[in-house]
């Protein structure tokens, strides 16, 4: 996806498009968790800090 796309469906999902989140999702889960990665201690806190990030920007965005 390129980032005119992806600047699409985050104008979208902060629209009040719920669809258009979960492909903003797929396209930067991957860079989030491992920038998350380089300062979590454990794979857990990863996962709890990744879900708690994307859960945060939903409802900002809602």
């Amino acid at each position: 996806m390129d980032s005119k796309e992806l600047d699409r469906l985050a104008v979208a999902a902060q629209g009040g498009d719920q669809e258009a989140f979960h492909p903003v999702f797929l396209e930067t889960q991957r860079g989030v968790q491992l920038c998350i990665a380089a300062l979590a201690s454990s794979r857990d806190q990863v996962e709890k800090i990744l879900q708690a990030t994307y859960v945060a920007v939903f409802e900002h965005l809602a």
